[in-house]
Parts: C-alpha cells; structure tokens; sequence
C-alpha cells in the first residue's frame, strides 16, 4: 500500500508456464521477502449491512472489515493486523473497481479482538486461507498466492504514491509485458468474492 492509503493493484491467473517464467524472472530480479500463511476473518453488522446481493445478481461488497493472522515459519513469527477497505467504481468499467482506501494497523491479540467485535454485533461472513511468497522489485510488490478451495493467483501491487489508477495499472501492465506476460484472466473481484459466489466466473481474459 502506498502512504496515502491507496491500493492500486491487479489481481491475475496465469498457466503453469508463465508462473515458472515469472518465478524465475522474480528470482533474478527482485528481493524475496519471504513466504507465509496468511488467514484473513471477515466480519458484517446488521445495522451496517456491508455485504449484500448486488444489481449483479451475486453477493458483494463495496466495504471489507477484516483481521489477518499471518504466520512467518522462516522467521518464526507471528503478526495479527486488522483492516478497513473501501472499493471504488472504475467509472470507464462498471462492475468493476478500479482501486481502494485502505487502513490497516497491527494489533497484539486476535483473539480478544474477535471476541470484541462480536461483542459489538459483528458477526463472521468469511475466512479466506492462503499461503503467499511475496518479492519487491522497484516500486511493484508481487504476491504469489495459493488459496484454499480457488487456486494460484498473483497480485501486482504499485507501492508508491500515484493519484490516477488508471495511470497506476497502465504502469503495472507495462511491467508485465516486460516480464512477458501479456496474456493472462484478470479477476474483477477477491478472493473473499469467490468464496461467496462460487458459480460466478470473475475473471476475464486480457491481451496486452
């Protein structure tokens, strides 16, 4: 995430082949920074209603409420963070988002955190399990994920401070294409998304 809170982002399927070229690419290129388990627990209010069945015809959400425990084995270590996201509209793409507000800060113990959004009225909607090898390669943040129940999946994130995220993503194919990668499906939604509607296909694929 950049330092105004901006979440400029895409998330990608690519074949077997391109993620061994986009592997070793990544090893030649870019700092490994290491893998970890990540399990991110979703919450909703009835009086705030965040997730709902949209025009669309599936469950979603323009606001996620969550808390994320990673575990680090390399380092032996643990991290708990909890997070607010708010999804905006790309006005040239309906239906789909074109970046996100997100506010984040770690936390010491989850548990007794749950225990007190529940005790609010919060109750659980999802809990998304992944194992994700991370690398930094300039200002881009590359997430190779394994999801439980979807699949692999990488996410190029731009890590520095850009006003336009139509001029952030063009950044981010560019990039792609220069790793060679130029074909591949781009998912509309997240991981939480597919987890809820599980007969809807969000990706689409793209040529660049």
């Amino acid at each position: 995430m950049s330092s105004n809170n901006k979440e400029i982002e895409l998330k990608i399927k690519i074949s077997n082949k391109q993620l061994s070229l986009l592997e070793k690419w990544l090893g030649n290129n870019a700092k490994y920074k290491g893998e970890e388990q990540q399990i991110d627990t979703y919450f909703d209010h009835p009086k705030l209603k965040l997730v709902n069945k949209n025009d669309r015809g599936f469950v979603d959400a323009t606001d996620y409420f969550r808390i994320r425990t990673e575990i680090n084995k390399e380092r032996n270590r643990e991290k708990i963070s909890t997070c607010v996201k708010h999804f905006y509209e790309d006005p040239e793409n309906p239906g789909h988002y074109s970046h996100c507000d997100e506010f984040e800060t770690n936390i010491e113990d989850g548990k007794i955190l749950v225990k007190l959004y529940k005790a609010l009225g919060f109750a659980e909607t999802c809990v998304v399990n992944k194992k994700r090898k991370s690398y930094q390669y300039k200002n881009f943040e590359f997430d190779i994920d394994e999801v439980k129940g979807l699949g692999v999946f990488v996410e190029i994130e731009l890590k520095t401070d850009v006003d336009d995220p139509k001029k952030g993503k063009a950044m981010i194919y560019k990039l792609l294409k220069k790793i060679s990668i130029s074909d591949f499906i781009l998912t509309f939604r997240g991981y939480v998304s597919m987890i809820w509607n599980p007969e809807v296909n969000f990706g689409e694929k793209i040529s660049i």
